[in-house]
């Protein structure tokens, strides 16, 4: 019986080394247990309402613009003010090796028409990289701030679909660290109703079937195209 399982766990380890082993990390569940605050620095409990702190909790059964109901939701409003921004770090992460992608669909709850859209940017810092909490904390929202660190950034706009956004990690490929989800709202927060329907790390055949998955289907045309 040891010898068999001992061939069991050693096929496993050799499938998961094969070039095409797929991965999926869902970081729409590990939000609950990420880092939040806004650009104030100012932490942001997960699940509580702090209105013109910011907001960032989980909402079950929305409807949303596209008219569609859905059983879970990411949902994230800014503090209440013009350029308003939350921080969502997710510490200790390590980025698999087999070509990753973060993907990621964002919109907004139904009846937000009076938003002048928000963007969301990802960001990654080394383990090595990182600043200590408690004195440093400024030190590090700063940090954060920083433009230059910026991968990847997509506007997200009220128009009765959702976006998606999708970004390539093989720079940070096998490092460790701490992936930044930065939502920041335009001249007003009032009408923010921001929520995110998918939020994951792929990698391998993973990523790959993921770029083949239509979109959106476009109707109204009947003609020959040229």
């Amino acid at each position: 019986m040891v010898k068999k399982v001992g061939v069991l766990v050693g096929l496993w380890i050799f499938c998961a080394a094969l070039p095409g082993f797929s991965q999926e990390i869902d970081l729409m569940e590990k939000a609950a247990q990420a880092r939040w605050s806004n650009r104030d620095g100012d932490r942001l409990v997960f699940g509580r309402d702090q209105q013109e702190q910011g907001t960032v909790r989980y909402e079950s059964g929305p409807t949303l613009e596209d008219g569609r109901k859905y059983d879970h939701v990411l949902f994230i409003h800014p503090p209440w003010k013009s350029g308003g921004s939350v921080y969502g770090g997710f510490d200790e992460l390590t980025i698999p090796e087999n070509d990753p992608k973060l993907v990621f669909t964002a919109g907004f709850n139904q009846g937000a028409a009076g938003t002048d859209g928000v963007s969301i940017s990802v960001r990654f810092l080394h383990a090595g990289n990182r600043e200590e909490a408690g004195a440093r904390r400024a030190r590090a929202t700063t940090q954060l701030g920083s433009p230059s660190q910026t991968i990847y950034t997509l506007q997200v706009r009220y128009d009765r679909q959702l976006a998606r956004g999708e970004c390539s990690l093989e720079p940070f490929a096998g490092q460790t660290g701490t992936l930044m989800l930065i939502l920041d709202a335009g001249s007003s927060a009032d009408k923010d109703w921001a929520v995110l329907t998918e939020l994951k790390i792929l990698s391998g055949p993973a990523a790959a079937e993921k770029q083949k998955q239509v979109l959106k289907n476009l109707t109204g045309h009947s003609g020959r195209l040229y």
